[in-house]
Protein backbone atom coordinates (compact mmCIF):
# COMPACT_ATOMS: atom_id res chain seq x y z
CA UNK A 1 0.00 0.00 0.00
CA UNK A 2 1.07 3.57 -0.42
CA UNK A 3 0.38 6.60 1.69
CA UNK A 4 -1.47 9.60 0.36
CA UNK A 5 0.21 12.99 0.00
CA UNK A 6 -0.37 13.62 3.73
CA UNK A 7 1.22 10.32 4.74
CA UNK A 8 -2.09 8.65 5.64
CA UNK A 9 -2.70 4.98 4.93
CA UNK A 10 -5.41 2.42 5.51
CA UNK A 11 -5.73 -1.34 5.09
CA UNK A 12 -8.34 -3.98 5.83
CA UNK A 13 -7.64 -7.33 7.45
CA UNK A 14 -9.09 -9.80 9.90
CA UNK A 15 -8.20 -9.54 13.56
CA UNK A 16 -5.53 -12.20 13.99
CA UNK A 17 -5.48 -14.79 16.74
CA UNK A 18 -2.55 -14.94 19.18
CA UNK A 19 0.17 -17.52 18.68
CA UNK A 20 -0.42 -20.65 20.71
CA UNK A 21 3.31 -21.38 20.78
CA UNK A 22 6.23 -19.06 21.52
CA UNK A 23 5.03 -18.30 25.06
CA UNK A 24 1.60 -17.13 24.00
CA UNK A 25 2.73 -14.06 22.09
CA UNK A 26 -0.11 -11.51 21.78
CA UNK A 27 -2.18 -11.30 18.60
CA UNK A 28 -0.40 -8.97 16.21
CA UNK A 29 0.06 -7.73 12.67
CA UNK A 30 3.49 -7.55 11.04
CA UNK A 31 4.33 -5.01 8.40
CA UNK A 32 7.34 -3.43 6.80
CA UNK A 33 8.01 0.05 5.51
CA UNK A 34 9.95 1.15 2.49
CA UNK A 35 10.55 4.78 1.73
CA UNK A 36 11.36 5.85 -1.80
CA UNK A 37 14.91 4.96 -2.76
CA UNK A 38 15.65 3.30 0.61
CA UNK A 39 15.75 -0.29 1.81
CA UNK A 40 12.70 -1.93 3.35
CA UNK A 41 12.68 -2.29 7.13
CA UNK A 42 10.50 -4.09 9.68
CA UNK A 43 8.35 -2.31 12.25
CA UNK A 44 7.54 -3.71 15.67
CA UNK A 45 4.32 -5.69 15.34
CA UNK A 46 1.00 -3.96 15.98
CA UNK A 47 -0.65 -5.26 19.18
CA UNK A 48 -4.20 -4.76 20.45
CA UNK A 49 -4.80 -2.98 23.75
CA UNK A 50 -7.57 -5.34 24.87
CA UNK A 51 -5.51 -8.51 24.33
CA UNK A 52 -4.99 -10.14 27.74
CA UNK A 53 -1.62 -11.44 26.52
CA UNK A 54 -0.25 -7.89 26.36
CA UNK A 55 1.31 -7.60 29.81
CA UNK A 56 2.38 -4.53 31.77
CA UNK A 57 6.02 -5.58 31.27
CA UNK A 58 5.51 -5.77 27.51
CA UNK A 59 3.87 -2.34 27.50
CA UNK A 60 6.97 -0.91 29.19
CA UNK A 61 9.14 -2.20 26.33
CA UNK A 62 7.10 -0.33 23.72
CA UNK A 63 6.98 3.03 25.48
CA UNK A 64 9.18 5.29 23.41
CA UNK A 65 9.91 8.87 24.32
CA UNK A 66 8.68 11.06 21.46
CA UNK A 67 7.50 8.05 19.45
CA UNK A 68 4.13 6.45 18.77
CA UNK A 69 3.16 3.20 20.47
CA UNK A 70 2.61 0.00 18.52
CA UNK A 71 -0.40 -0.86 20.73
CA UNK A 72 -3.79 0.19 19.35
CA UNK A 73 -7.28 0.24 20.76
CA UNK A 74 -10.07 -0.97 18.52
CA UNK A 75 -13.55 0.52 18.28
CA UNK A 76 -16.58 -0.47 16.24
CA UNK A 77 -17.80 2.03 13.69
CA UNK A 78 -21.46 2.54 12.78
CA UNK A 79 -21.31 -0.52 10.49
CA UNK A 80 -19.91 -2.76 13.24
CA UNK A 81 -16.41 -2.83 11.74
CA UNK A 82 -13.49 -2.75 14.18
CA UNK A 83 -11.14 0.15 13.49
CA UNK A 84 -7.77 1.01 14.98
CA UNK A 85 -5.01 3.47 14.22
CA UNK A 86 -1.25 3.41 14.29
CA UNK A 87 0.80 6.51 13.68
CA UNK A 88 4.32 5.93 12.46
CA UNK A 89 7.24 8.31 12.84
CA UNK A 90 9.87 7.57 10.21
CA UNK A 91 13.55 8.04 10.89
CA UNK A 92 15.31 10.54 8.67
CA UNK A 93 17.80 8.91 6.35
CA UNK A 94 21.03 10.69 5.61
CA UNK A 95 22.28 10.49 2.03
Amino acid sequence: MKTDLNGKYEFETIRPAPYQRHGGEPAHIHYNIQESEHSEYWLIALWFEDDPRVTADQLKTVQREGRFSNVTSLRKDDKGILRGARNILLDKFED
